[in-house]
């Protein structure tokens, strides 16, 4: 098995606080860095918690009281703004104007692929690129594979 990429920019800050409570230091200071109020959503009948942050573009995922995932808007729409460092979210990818083939040649070969969606399994977590035809829409980040079990 090939060796896994380790991503830089912006994303890795959110792998470094993948599994550590909102106090957590890594956690903390990462929150803190997002600019506007949080809006918290409690999914119901689950330990899960949405921190929406619609100024910067971005969902955090808490499940059961650690970070788990973030979804990382690029296009904006529904109340959140376009994340405002799209260059800077993952090395090497400038998703303001990044295609499908861009991110390919970053990120390798996506483990699944479909039209709407590549999901990469990277170095600490797994990344699910969401596309518009070839324009770049969205980005997730997950603590794990939703792929595996």
């Amino acid at each position: 098995m090939a060796e896994l990429i380790r991503l830089g920019g912006d994303v890795a800050r959110y792998i470094a606080a993948f599994g550590h409570p909102e106090t957590h230091a890594e956690s903390a200071s990462l929150l803190a860095s997002l600019p506007g109020p949080v809006r918290r959503e409690r999914a119901s009948g689950l330990a899960r918690t949405y921190l929406e942050y619609r100024q910067a573009g971005v969902t955090v995922i808490v499940e059961r009281a650690k970070l788990d995932a973030a979804i990382v808007t690029l296009v904006g729409g529904e109340g959140f703004e376009p994340y405002a460092r799209p260059a800077q979210l993952i090395e090497g990818i400038d998703f303001a104007t990044a295609y499908k083939d861009e991110v390919r040649s970053v990120l390798g070969e996506p483990v699944r692929a479909d039209e709407y969606q590549d999901n990469f399994d990277v170095a600490g977590a797994h990344v699910v690129v969401g596309y518009d035809i070839d324009d770049v829409w969205d980005v997730q980040v997950l603590a794990r594979s939703p792929l595996r079990s």
